[in-house]
């Protein structure tokens, strides 16, 4: 990922060939990630085939009277997305558990967490969102559009949740302690947790958890 004149570009060239140097530690978090890949968890933040965001690129057409379905084509950081475009590393890291940093477009965990399925996953909503950050906002906001018309459906309350998380005093708080954790971050981390039966805010972190159960909120 680099950016020039105000313009992110993503890096889509395959790095699979650097997996093969890599620690046995590395390796197993190379597993790891390919296997959540197989549950489509993030086939939402791609605008795969039937995933929530499907629906904001299917369009229906109208030629000499007769209708059609077509798809949008997808830029090729979507179209073409894969794990092999990004770099994997399990080290010591200094005041957190995990990293994604989006400049070498590589992802992190320490030794002591490999095997933390949470932190992976809360690493990977970061990696999903610097491909996003590469394309026009717009496909940033159709995943966070149709994540909250899902969610609200599920997590009572959730609007009072969104509105504690997005006050601009808790945000620069965790910008300063944990970086940007925007309200999409918010929506997929707890997409997550539903998906594994875990408790609101496992996913996220920090203390989400705790200020979650404050307010008495639990999924339906």
């Amino acid at each position: 990922m680099k950016c020039e004149n105000g313009i992110w570009e993503f890096d889509l060239s395959d790095k699979s060939s650097e997996w093969w140097e890599e620690t046995p530690e590395t390796q197993i978090l190379i597993q790891k990630v390919g296997e959540f890949d197989t549950y489509n968890i993030f086939s939402d933040m791609t605008f795969q085939e039937g995933s929530l965001t499907e629906k904001m690129i299917k369009c229906h057409i109208i030629r000499d009277g007769k209708g059609y379905e077509s798809i949008i084509d997808l830029p090729p950081e979507l179209s073409m997305f894969d794990y092999t475009m990004f770099r994997f590393s399990v080290e010591p890291l200094e005041e957190c558990e995990g990293r994604y940093d989006i400049w070498s477009q590589r992802l992190t965990v320490t030794p002591e967490n490999i095997n933390n399925d949470s932190i992976i996953l809360h690493e990977m909503i970061h990696l999903h969102e610097s491909v996003l950050m590469a394309l026009p906002i717009y496909y940033h906001e159709a995943v966070m559009y149709c994540l909250y018309s899902e969610l609200s459906k599920k997590i009572p309350n959730l609007n009072y949740i969104i509105e504690t998380s997005a006050h601009i005093y808790n945000c620069e708080d965790m910008a300063q302690i944990g970086g940007l954790h925007d309200m999409l971050f918010l929506l997929k981390s707890f997409d997550i947790d539903l998906r594994f039966g875990c408790a609101l805010g496992t996913t996220y972190g920090y203390d989400m958890k705790e200020q979650i159960k404050k307010t008495g909120n639990k999924a339906v």
